[in-house]
């Protein structure tokens, strides 16, 4: 048996009295166990242990040849409930399970990525609300998935490359890049990242430009995204 710390996606329901919860864990990458819901001496389920966000440890037995695995000793290391009772909070919080959940593919281990989003929530939680996070979050996380901006040539580049992820000089001969408003938005956002953490830098009208820019950047370079519904639930946070 192995001891597995994660962060829990979702669950759903299996069967009449089996639930799936997928865990990005420390560990392993993505995993799914299976839990007995119920008042049986089998149940493994508690809803308090597998709200979103949670982080759990617990045992597995692990095996190459299984997809599916079943826990025992499950233990809640800390959780995010306070946070989603917040309403602008909750707010970021479903739109970043819904973009890890469409992101993370991992099947193996990645300490630092697993890190990244522990910190982060933790940030989110602990602090008052700042209605920038969220986007800080979709920039620090393209160095993870791959394509985080390059800053050669940020200073005089008037337009942001989406495919490439460059400050350019000149419109590219593709349609995927920021005009010259999206790309200064973009540039100071990257520039003052660091502050981010402590305080909002944005004003509403710069917050939905660089969502837009975002939100694009992100379906042209995770392969199967092509929608993320919750996008709609962070125009509240642009008002």
């Amino acid at each position: 048996m192995q001891t597995i710390r994660g962060i829990v996606l979702n669950t759903f329901r299996f069967a009449e009295k089996k639930i799936i919860a997928k865990i990005y864990s420390r560990n392993l990458g993505l995993v799914s166990i299976l839990l007995h819901s119920g008042n049986s001496k089998k149940s493994t389920y508690k809803s308090a242990l597998f709200f979103p966000f949670s982080e759990i440890d617990f045992q597995i037995q692990i095996s190459s040849n299984k997809s599916l695995h079943h826990p025992s000793e499950i233990n809640l290391v800390q959780s995010f409930y306070d946070a989603f009772s917040h309403p602008l909070k909750n707010s970021q919080l479903i739109f970043l399970n819904e973009l890890l959940l469409k992101c993370l593919k991992e099947e193996h281990a990645n300490e630092e990525l697993y890190d990244f989003i522990i910190d982060f929530l933790v940030l989110i939680s602990m602090q008052n609300f700042n209605p920038d996070l969220h986007l800080l979050f979709l920039l620090e996380f393209t160095t993870y998935l791959g394509f985080h901006p390059h800053l050669e040539n940020s200073a005089a580049g008037n337009y942001f490359d989406l495919l490439e992820g460059v400050f350019v000089e000149k419109p590219t001969p593709h349609p995927y890049y920021c005009d010259k408003e999206s790309t200064e938005i973009l540039r100071k956002f990257i520039v003052n990242s660091n502050k981010i953490k402590s305080q909002k830098i944005l004003d509403s009208s710069e917050r939905k430009q660089l969502l837009n820019v975002f939100k694009l950047f992100y379906f042209l370079h995770v392969a199967g995204l092509n929608e993320l519904k919750s996008i709609a639930v962070l125009e509240q946070l642009n008002s």
